[in-house]
């Protein structure tokens, strides 16, 4: 309980404290403000209103550029959308081309069965397919037979030219030799196996001839199952419509692949297009953001204006109900006094050496815009100058060249400087 206590009680002083301090500075400020002229008070509002003027001016720009950057985005959220609706019309096409190519695949298909069905000789020259390929393989296997028959009559001829090679009579020996040598184990051997490729020879030769047979019986199912000119005709229709059906289904897929591209596109873009609406509501709030500080500070650069023209009509240094810098509405009347001065010192026009020598009147200057809040005010060729200082001026006396003080803006005195004068 006694830290809470010694905690709240620290809070509560600084609170008494910042109080305290933040009353300080404000008593300050008001002492301050209270203790300052009207002059200093009308060149401190001035300044103040040609701030916001400055800060309307940059707002104002700025809300420029935002506005071009929003104009960009609309661009480019058109350009988007644009291209969107180019490819729409792409993703459409591809689409219908789909639809197409399957409806047209399915009325070939369609074709193609009832083809199949409705055509007389089709079994015929099925039949006939059927017998053509039972022809070709009787060939093979003839060919295949009489192949094996001429390699065994081959090797029985060379045997019995190496048997022959074994008779005593091939050496020219006597009669009767042969007898004697035909019991040897060489010729034996040779006598031997020529027999057996003989044997070899005929088993070829009885395949070679059966399969000349099937394939004269081949040949003659084929020739009596040749399909008529009718029949022809009518199983190459449906060879064509099978052609047209498979045709159809290759252009579906050709058409689904073009299909699934302009998809991807379409997707591609359609995100394009929601980036750049964001992109554009990202700038349209920028540039209303910047609308309503532009109008913010409009309001208030225009109270501003209005009070240091108050303050400046107060000060002596406007005419009430002028606009524009001090001193504007005063020149017409204070050149006819310049002119009438002339005459009544020089005796000239007012347009001779000695115009505007003889008296002087300071005039009013502009306030110049900036932070600074002081400028410099010309008068008419002939006329001394008089510069005014910034709001923060600490005196409003005007000190002649022969030390004499007067009040700024006040009457004339007699006396009559021969150099301009400053106020300080």
């Amino acid at each position: 309980m006694g830290t809470l206590a010694a905690r709240l009680a620290t809070a509560l002083l600084l609170l008494s404290l910042l109080g305290i301090h933040s009353a300080a500075a404000y008593g300050a400020r008001y002492g301050a403000r209270k203790a300052e002229t009207p002059v200093q008070k009308a060149g401190r509002l001035r300044a103040l209103a040609d701030q916001k003027a400055a800060q309307l001016d940059a707002a104002e720009q700025i809300a420029a550029l935002l506005q071009n950057q929003e104009t960009d985005a609309q661009t480019n959220l058109d350009a988007a959308k644009d291209e969107a609706q180019a490819m729409a019309v792409s993703w459409v096409q591809a689409k219908t081309a789909v639809d197409s190519a399957k409806a047209v695949a399915a009325n070939a298909r369609k074709s193609a069965a009832v083809a199949r069905k409705t055509v007389a000789g089709k079994k015929r020259y099925e039949g006939y397919s059927k017998a053509q390929a039972a022809v070709a393989e009787a060939e093979r296997k003839y060919n295949a037979s009489k192949a094996r028959r001429e390699q065994a009559d081959a090797a029985y001829a060379a045997q019995q030219d190496v048997l022959n090679q074994l008779q005593p009579s091939s050496n020219g020996a006597q009669p009767g030799y042969a007898q004697a040598y035909s019991g040897s184990s060489a010729y034996t051997r040779e006598q031997k196996k020529g027999k057996e490729l003989k044997k070899k020879a005929d088993e070829a030769a009885k395949e070679e001839a059966k399969a000349a047979a099937k394939l004269a019986a081949a040949r003659a199912a084929a020739a009596s199952a040749t399909p008529t000119a009718d029949d022809q005709a009518q199983f190459e229709s449906v060879q064509a419509a099978e052609a047209l059906a498979a045709q159809a289904e290759a252009q579906v897929k050709t058409a689904e692949v073009e299909f699934r591209a302009a998809s991807q596109s379409m997707k591609k873009v359609a995100a394009q297009v929601s980036a750049a609406r964001g992109q554009l509501k990202a700038a349209e709030k920028k540039r209303e953001d910047a609308d309503r500080r532009v109008a913010k500070l409009a309001a208030e650069a225009q109270k501003a204006d209005a009070d240091a023209m108050a303050a400046e009509e107060d000060a002596g240094i406007r005419a009430p109900g002028s606009e524009g810098a001090p001193g504007e509405d005063e020149d017409e009347e204070d050149d006819e006094n310049d002119d009438e001065n002339d005459e009544d010192e020089n005796g000239d026009d007012g347009h001779g050496a000695g115009a505007g020598a003889d008296e002087w009147k300071p005039t009013n200057s502009a306030t110049a815009t900036g932070a600074a809040g002081a400028t410099a005010a010309q008068t008419e060729v002939g006329r001394p100058l008089m510069v005014r200082d910034a709001p923060v001026q600490t005196t409003s006396l005007l000190v002649t060249d022969t030390g004499a003080a007067e009040q700024p803006f006040g009457e004339p005195q007699p006396t009559r400087p021969t150099q301009p004068s400053y106020m300080f």
